[in-house]
């Protein structure tokens, strides 16, 4: 999915008014790394964490939007609103 998300954000000869510009690589994350997802006011209550740790898995073709997993319910989670944090090892 990843490979495929930036082949569709590259310029390509057959648009000939974005040739020769670099491509926006502002929002690209690496796979795997630490992400904190924002919890919504709706969902939480007065003492509940602002966010949530998750793990990037990839990105939604649909939007503007991430893929996170949550490893303590072992869902998915879709979010726009994250910060990622990149785990050096």
């Amino acid at each position: 999915m990843c490979a495929a998300y930036i082949l569709n954000r590259c310029p390509t000869k057959a648009l000939k008014s974005w040739h020769g510009c670099k491509p926006c690589v502002a929002d690209l994350c690496v796979f795997g790394c630490l992400a904190y997802a924002l919890v919504l006011e709706q969902h939480r209550r007065k003492l509940d964490d602002k966010v949530v740790k998750c793990i990037f898995v990839g990105y939604i073709a649909e939007s503007k939007g991430y893929r996170l997993y949550h490893p303590h319910s072992k869902h998915i989670l879709v979010s726009r609103r994250d910060v990622f944090f990149v785990d050096v090892v």
